[in-house]
């Protein structure tokens, strides 16, 4: 009896084993996504610079066209490399920590864990750097997150090298900080962290007593994120979206406003500087034209001179200019 009961034991834990370990289909399918945005790069531009266009055809528009409507980038964005170690540090990462994880919980579940810090990592560093970034950096973190909490309730969890891989993310981390400020390379630390933090938070909703203090705080994140799109005048970027909004609306007045304020966030934004150049060309050239209809050609030369002195190849200015008795 005691043979038959170990040997129905031991049939019982290879069922579980295989049935708990299904083919890793959706690690599979974010690995051949990167590694395709990674090629379709390359195979375009080579070694070359991605032109700025281009971008949200890759999946990571730029920061204003998230705030302008394309939210969809702070998923998308995940799955863009532009360098092989990147691409290959983190395939290496995603397919270690997603396929241990898809062998032990159901495919749909492996999906909102990767749907939720891919979104909640992304947005938070929007939040604080104004650039969602790009690569799968805040996805790697959340799901060893999961991980670490997760191996010690559950038993299917117990088996992941939890020491060495912890090394190996503390190492990365450091190196990462070290090559930003010695070399300037971009990082995107914020979402390492906050998708670490989210990865710990989905893990937890497995424990019951606990499931409603999660579930707030994703609700809570979720609003945050809700928020940000919606209304973030604290962004250098969120008030230009505003400004190219109106500006496309025939509204120049408001559309000023939130260039200037986009201006007074980061005088850098050249974006924005462009857009107030051009309305003020167009300005001088309507007032020019109106001044040159009415045969006040004194004024007129003075506003053509204005525009040609903001844009010396201004065609319409220049030829306008000539006319003038």
């Amino acid at each position: 009896m005691h043979l038959i009961s170990t040997f129905t034991m031991r049939m019982n834990e290879d069922i579980e084993v295989k049935q708990s370990k299904p083919f890793p289909l959706l690690t599979m399918v974010i690995v051949l996504l990167c590694i395709g945005v990674y090629a379709t790069v390359k195979i375009k531009f080579g070694d070359g610079q991605v032109p700025n266009d281009f971008y949200p055809y890759l999946g990571a528009p730029f920061t204003s066209d998230i705030y302008l409507g394309q939210f969809w980038g702070i998923i998308t964005n995940n799955f863009l490399h532009l360098y092989w170690f990147h691409l290959l540090i983190n395939v290496v990462l995603v397919f270690s920590f997603s396929s241990f994880i898809e062998r032990r919980i159901s495919f749909f579940r492996l999906f909102f864990l990767g749907l939720s810090v891919a979104a909640f990592s992304s947005c938070a560093q929007l939040f604080l750097t104004n650039d969602p970034g790009i690569g799968l950096d805040g996805v790697n973190y959340g799901l060893f997150g999961f991980i670490l909490v997760r191996r010690f309730f559950d038993a299917r969890f117990k088996k992941f090298p939890i020491k060495r891989v912890s090394m190996l993310m503390i190492v990365l981390m450091t190196t990462c900080y070290y090559l930003t400020i010695i070399y300037h390379w971009k990082f995107e630390f914020v979402a390492m962290f906050s998708g670490f933090m989210i990865g710990v938070v989905v893990s937890f909703l497995y424990v019951k007593k606990m499931f409603s203090t999660m579930f707030m705080l994703l609700i809570g994140a979720t609003i945050f994120c809700v928020i940000n799109f919606v209304n973030a005048p604290w962004s250098s970027e969120w008030n230009f979206a505003q400004g190219i909004k109106y500006h496309e609306s025939g509204d120049i007045e408001k559309a000023i406003d939130f260039y200037d304020k986009s201006l007074e966030i980061n005088p850098n934004n050249k974006l924005a500087q462009e857009n107030l150049r051009r309305i003020k060309i167009d300005k001088l050239c309507e007032r020019a034209y109106e001044a040159h209809a009415k045969e006040d050609y004194v004024e007129a030369r003075k506003l053509y001179l204005e525009v040609l002195k903001i844009d010396k190849d201004n065609v319409w200015a220049n030829e306008n200019f000539k006319k003038l008795p």
